[in-house]
């Protein structure tokens, strides 16, 4: 009896791990013939009931990313100002890069990493380090996806543990053990992937990221009393300027012509001279 409960056991637990792989079809097709056996574990049962708790009893889980676009006096200072402002919210820099445009002036990328229950706190912050042209606050509400993660891992670690139990307790035929601990090695690799997707999300949920592009800008300066002055002189250098350039232009573009002329008047005169000494 032991012996036959075996490959009934194996089938429950496959068919318990909702498993879309073949090798999932392939034990089902196997053990599709044999009886039915016992409900599944009550664990599993309240597992389905707690899937069906109220949102007011699920914590939710945001992923919040901002951005900010402003100039700044000094592009190096503000990196640096940045920087001390993230450690003292318990956050670092990461990705900074500073680059010269052809006019001299300095533009800084980089990205503030922060805990996210200081993340409106670093906006502001970051924000007084210059005029900000750009502001911008994504969030990324991702509780139903951490949710389904959790109940699916808790899901495949009560497979995992049957499944053990069954191997330790195992006295089939070599082929049913080998065909349990396959369906191990299975599990096992789906927990890891599973383990490895909740991290991902805990690190995105934890920690906010702020992208800053700080540029130099050329400094405003108040017009002084001689400034209406300074500007009609200037103004009259550029008419004076522009009025010698046009005859200049003038000059250029009518010279060749009046040349021509020049030698078309003076080969008449000659024609006419020589006709009148002739007669």
């Amino acid at each position: 009896m032991r012996r036959a409960a075996l490959p009934v056991l194996l089938a429950l637990i496959v068919i318990a791990c909702g498993g879309s792989e073949p090798q999932d079809a392939e034990v089902s097709r196997q053990y599709s013939a044999l009886p039915a056996a016992a409900p599944a574990p009550a664990r599993l049962a309240g597992e389905s009931t707690e899937s069906q708790a109220g949102p007011e009893m699920i914590e939710q889980r945001l992923i919040r990313t901002g951005r900010l676009e402003m100039a700044v006096d000094d592009a190096r200072a503000a990196v640096s100002d940045a920087e001390l402002l993230a450690e003292n919210l318990g956050g670092r820099l990461s990705d900074t890069s500073i680059a010269r445009d052809a006019e001299g002036y300095r533009r800084a990328d980089f990205t503030v990493e922060i805990p996210s229950e200081r993340f409106d706190e670093a906006m502001t912050s970051v924000a007084e380090l210059g005029d900000v042209d750009l502001e911008q606050i994504d969030t990324q509400d991702v509780t139903r996806e951490y949710f389904d993660l959790e109940t699916r891992l808790r899901v495949m670690r009560d497979t995992e543990t049957r499944l053990r139990a069954l191997l330790a307790n195992a006295t089939g035929s070599v082929a049913e053990i080998v065909e349990v601990e396959r369906e191990l090695t299975r599990v096992v690799e789906q927990i890891e992937r599973l383990l490895g997707e909740r991290r991902y999300y805990d690190q995105k949920i934890a920690v906010s990221t702020l992208r800053v592009s700080a540029y130099e800008q050329p400094a405003s300066v108040r017009p002084g009393l001689l400034a209406p002055i300074a500007e009609a002189l200037s103004d009259s250098f550029r008419v004076l300027a522009e009025s010698v350039a046009a005859v200049i232009y003038a000059v250029v573009y009518l010279l060749p012509w009046a040349l021509a002329l020049w030698l078309l008047l003076a080969v008449r005169r000659r024609w006419r001279a020589r006709r009148s000494a002739g007669t």
